[in-house]
């Protein structure tokens, strides 16, 4: 037998049992369905104690690399600690070091938490202000490569939490960051993977962080970055893009938009259309899309189409922060 911990309670796993068993039987109403790992309704993170392999039978990698787990194909033989696997993570507080415009209605904000928080590049984090708004927003730091936390943020005309960003937050101003959540971030292996980024608006922010993640880690297969606007306007941080395009040769950026005249480097048309037009060694691709959730479901659709596997394709749909 083995021991299970969570919500602060221990339970005996019997050797016969798996470890959703072993809650069930002792009462715990975890979330379950089929119970043989297909329909994935079960799953947990496990905070402490080694998984066995066919736990994680059937997950993404940055799930798997995040501890989760099925419960339901869990039969550890040694002692683990669990929780459930909407946890969104703890809150810590932070400051607001700078606030500078990268593109019309387009904030990068930078954070100081207070104490050290832990998080991949292109997930993304709840943020609250002291008038108890929360609003979630992409990270575009790289841990390794950043100590403030980065985020872009488009300003909306008549949003609460936009309203405040322009008329009261300033330097020093003290925020609450919770989470990190998602799973849209890189993995340092298969480095000779290609990799498709594909994003609109301030969908750019996780893909920027992904890239000089992937970067940073020494990537060698080919990484292609697609941002997409309807006009030049929408489009930034384009010299920071071509000045690391022009430093690693296996990086390629291209600018897409929906309407205007042609140039180098600058694609014309519909963002989907022009990725599935330039798409190569579809079965090997690693594709990682943020943005517009209409965009995003249709750009998922079309590439499992082309033949990138459903597994390989992570996105975590950019919904607008009012």
């Amino acid at each position: 037998m083995s021991k299970v911990c969570y919500q602060g309670q221990e339970f005996e796993r019997k050797e016969e049992e798996s470890v959703l068993q072993t809650l069930l039987r002792n009462d715990v109403p975890a979330p379950h369905a089929c119970g043989v790992g297909i329909c994935q309704s079960c799953m947990m993170r496990c905070t402490k104690g080694d998984l066995p392999p066919n736990a994680q039978l059937g997950l993404k990698a940055t799930l798997r690399a995040e501890n989760y787990f099925l419960p339901c194909l869990c039969y550890s033989t040694e002692p683990i600690e669990i929780e459930d696997a909407d946890v969104s993570g703890r809150t810590v507080d932070a400051t607001i070091l700078s606030q500078d415009w990268l593109a019309h209605e387009t904030l990068r904000l930078t954070l100081q938490t207070e104490v050290p928080f832990s998080y991949r590049a292109g997930q993304f984090i709840s943020l609250k202000n002291p008038n108890n708004l929360i609003r979630s927003y992409s990270l575009a730091s790289v841990p390794a490569l950043d100590e403030p936390l980065q985020l872009h943020i488009r300003l909306h005309p008549q949003g609460a939490m936009s309203t405040w960003f322009r008329d009261h937050a300033t330097l020093g101003t003290k925020v609450q960051v919770q989470g990190p959540l998602g799973e849209c971030f890189y993995l340092p292996e298969d480095l000779e993977r290609p990799l498709l980024l594909a994003g609109t608006g301030t969908g750019l922010a996780p893909l920027f962080g992904i890239l000089r993640d992937a970067l940073h880690n020494g990537h060698q297969g080919p990484i292609r970055l697609y941002h997409g606007a309807l006009h030049a306007e929408g489009l930034y941080l384009v010299q920071e893009l071509q000045e690391l395009a022009s430093q690693h040769e296996n990086f390629t950026y291209i600018r897409c938009l929906r309407a205007g005249d042609p140039e180098e480097g600058v694609a014309i048309g519909d963002i989907t259309q022009i990725i599935k037009s330039q798409l190569q060694d579809s079965a090997l691709q690693r594709a990682y899309l943020c943005g517009d959730p209409t965009l995003i479901k249709h750009l998922k659709k079309q590439l499992f189409l082309a033949g990138v596997p459903l597994k390989s394709i992570y996105s975590d749909p950019f919904l607008p922060a009012l």
